[in-house]
């Protein structure tokens, strides 16, 4: 039998952490951001970050499965290549239900509920849903393939390099980034890059951010072929 096969088939085990946990962090903030709506009686609609809390479960997810996951299957002589793919494998599948979902909810915001009936719009987004169906489900499954292995990439690397190491990247890419800020403070780029994002839609940032998706598989799947149990 495939071996990615049996890596999915192990996560598929797991339902209730792919599928409906998830699931309940995310309308619990829905919940909650509803009674706060009801309460306030606002005119205008009331534009909401509560569905970020689904993407943050699936950088959580991507760190989880590396932690708990990984040592189970190598005890098993999982191949770690099998077990990236059928990482991947599992995190497509779940992104395309998630991506659906939202875009289930989304419509029954807007077209049947009249934004629940207290103006809140928690699922159907300014600028990440003014494009077609599709264009919400792209933008939806990249969102959470990035997050995904954003969380497996540092779980990895963790695993790989250990603790110190890890410590020490997180001091790096905060040097690079006060470095960067203080550049474009200095040279006034600020600016022109926020410009930049005003000119671009839902699109075409989703499209900009797949190359930074595919340098996080390729550093995941490298740091899982060396990484130990």
């Amino acid at each position: 039998m495939n071996r990615s096969g049996l890596v999915l088939r192990m996560f598929m085990r797991e339902r209730m952490a792919w599928f409906v946990i998830p699931w309940l962090v995310t309308l619990s903030s829905f919940v909650i951001n509803l009674i706060i709506g009801g309460s306030l009686h606002e005119e205008q609609n009331m534009v909401t970050g509560g569905l970020a809390s689904f993407f943050i479960y699936m950088f959580v997810m991507g760190i989880i499965i590396v932690s708990q996951f990984f040592p189970f299957a190598l005890g098993f002589s999982i191949r770690r290549t099998d077990f990236f793919l059928g990482s991947t494998a599992m995190i497509a599948i779940a992104s395309a239900a998630a991506s659906l979902i939202i875009m289930l909810f989304s419509y029954a915001e807007t077209d049947l509920t009249d934004h629940w009936g207290v103006q809140l719009q928690f699922f159907n987004l300014p600028f990440v849903h003014d494009g077609a169906w599709y264009v919400q489900l792209l933008v939806h499954f990249v969102l959470a393939l990035h997050m995904f292995f954003a969380g497996y990439f540092i779980g990895m690397f963790n695993r790989r390099f250990r603790a110190t190491w890890t410590f020490i990247l997180f001091i790096a890419l905060s040097l690079v980034a006060g470095i960067a800020s203080m550049l474009c403070t200095r040279f006034g780029w600020w600016d022109e890059i926020g410009r930049w994002f005003l000119d671009q839609t839902a699109l075409s940032l989703t499209l900009w951010s797949l190359p930074l998706v595919l340098i996080y598989m390729l550093a995941s799947y490298k740091l899982t072929r060396t990484a130990t149990a």
